[in-house]
């Protein structure tokens, strides 16, 4: 499973950096990084909303 995770990782990496590098060029480097903050905050989040996941030991 690690193996799927790194590849989807390593494909998706530089379709990261073209549209980080769009967003810092059109919005600034400090709007991007609370962004990035705030959009890995909110995943993460998400991720405790599952039922699942709240009740594991």
């Amino acid at each position: 499973m690690a193996s799927f995770d790194m590849l989807g990782s390593f494909m998706l990496l530089p379709i990261g950096y073209g549209l980080t590098g769009w967003a810092t060029e059109a919005l600034g480097p400090a709007l991007v990084f609370i962004a990035g903050g705030l959009l890995t905050a909110l995943i993460t989040a998400l991720g405790l909303l599952h039922p699942a996941v709240r009740r594991f030991d």
